[in-house]
């Protein structure tokens, strides 16, 4: 289209033959115009239609050269339009963008050497920039809704959203807060610069990301983010709320402008995060939705403890690694204390609680990537000590116990302590990596500690 609008005859050409016609036309009808007023025939002379001959003809020579030189500038000026056309057109990826963003002005620069067309090139300016912000914005928005739709794992969604937004705005900083599976408050998936920041995630500023219709909006907090030795403070901290629906708080995303970002950079930055945060929102609901289904499947959903079917799996893992590596596993049975007394006096919402209390206890005293805790019914737990000394076995048990035991569950006006007693069995002392074995050999060391006197660890 462009093309066929320049083969067509320009707007200096049209300008220029008509003024010509014009000046022409004026020579001539003079004369002509003083003849027919006076009736003086002189006016009518020869001599001046040579001279009207003769000025037209420098008029065409002066407009042939002008024209000349405004057609060449015009097809500076229109070749200078065509290769920013032909750079926008090549743009495939941003680091094209950031080319053109500074290539731009060396091919307006034509345009600016006449005053009059400095106004013009301003405003194709202003133009081309628009184009390119709406461009960049689309090539990220794809890159990142592409790499966050290629997995349902939420701690690698943190990490691409983090990752993708410093790497492409240069920020100090990226931490994604989301809603615990369980329900418990929101708890951190992704750090990268922050330092711990939940203890200023309250239920009062969680209670006003929940209220705030905002989608991203500044918090005036002096927090610093550390980058090694380093520590910075930095422009601002943009708060961006991660909601799929009205009052549905899934959890928030916090960045850390640099202080040297600049006005068009922060722009591109809020543009962005505005148009991706509601298929954001739901990448990452989806993605809390499978963990959860995921806890649902393999885990306790009262006390966030392994399931006994997955925990069963995971144990005859461990057992077979250990047996192949000939290394030490410990299992710990371990059984609530007067556990039906508690649910018959004060009913069984408070053995729920007592169960959840148990189960924190434990997580408390043992390792949390190389040790399991397992619901194997009821009120009895499994407890799993990979890889450890015989020796160290009885003070982990014994770890439990104590940690049990300084729980206290208050209900209304009264105190409950909870108990718990365990029996011990390991591989390396029995000589054994049978789990039925283990278990059956485990299970009467905790009768043992029952008939002893319960609130104890039998491992012999």
């Amino acid at each position: 289209m462009l093309t066929k609008l320049i083969k067509e005859k320009s707007i200096f050409d049209k300008y220029i033959q008509a003024t010509s016609l014009i000046i022409f036309a004026l020579i001539l009808l003079v004369p002509i115009l003083a003849f027919v007023i006076t009736g003086k025939t002189d006016y009518i002379a020869p001599i001046h239609f040579v001279l009207a001959f003769a000025i037209g003809l420098l008029q065409i020579w002066v407009v042939n050269h002008f024209k000349k030189e405004l057609n060449q500038y015009w097809k500076i000026l229109r070749n200078s339009f065509e290769r920013i056309i032909e750079e926008l057109q090549k743009v495939r990826k941003p680091s094209d963008i950031a080319r053109l963003r500074k290539s731009k002005i060396i091919f307006l620069s034509p345009w600016y050497r006449e005053k009059e067309l400095g106004e013009l090139a301003n405003g194709v300016d202003e133009l081309v920039d628009q184009v390119l912000d709406i461009l960049e914005v689309n090539l990220l928005k794809e890159d990142l809704i592409r790499k966050l739709t290629s997995t349902l794992d939420v701690p690698k969604l943190g990490r691409i959203f983090a990752s993708n937004l410093i790497r492409n705005f240069n920020l100090q900083g990226v931490a994604v807060y989301l809603k615990s599976p369980q329900g418990e408050g929101i708890e951190l998936v992704e750090s990268k610069g922050f330092k711990d920041l939940k203890p200023f995630l309250d239920s009062s500023f969680v209670q006003k990301l929940q209220v705030m219709d905002k989608k991203l909006f500044s918090e005036p907090i002096s927090w610093k983010v550390s980058h090694g030795i380093v520590e910075e403070v930095p422009k601002a901290v943009c708060v961006y709320p991660l909601k799929v629906r009205e009052n549905i708080l899934l959890g928030a995303a916090f960045l850390a402008l640099p202080s040297d970002i600049s006005k068009d950079r922060e722009r591109i930055l809020r543009k962005l995060l505005l148009d991706i945060h509601t298929a954001v929102s739901l990448i990452f609901e989806n993605a809390l939705e499978h963990q959860k289904s995921i806890l649902m499947a393999n885990f306790d959903p009262l006390t966030g403890a392994y399931n006994r079917r997955e925990g069963y799996r995971w144990l005859q893992k461990i057992l077979q690694r250990a047996a192949a590596e000939q290394r030490n596993v410990c299992i710990m049975v371990l059984d609530l204390d007067n556990f039906k007394k508690i649910n018959d006096t004060y009913g069984h919402e408070v053995g729920d609680i007592a169960l959840k209390e148990v189960v924190k206890a434990v997580k408390k005293s043992i390792r949390s990537e190389d040790d399991l805790i397992i619901r194997w019914g009821g009120e009895e737990f499994l407890v799993v000590i990979d890889n450890i000394p015989f020796e160290k076995a009885y003070e982990v048990a014994e770890r439990i116990r104590r940690n049990v035991e300084k729980n206290e569950i208050q209900i209304n006006d009264k105190v409950l302590k909870v108990t718990v007693s365990i029996g011990v069995a390991c591989t390396e002392k029995e000589k054994n990596y049978v789990l039925e074995e283990l278990f059956s050999i485990a299970d009467k060391r905790l009768y043992k500690a029952k008939k002893t006197g319960k609130n104890r660890v039998v491992i012999e």
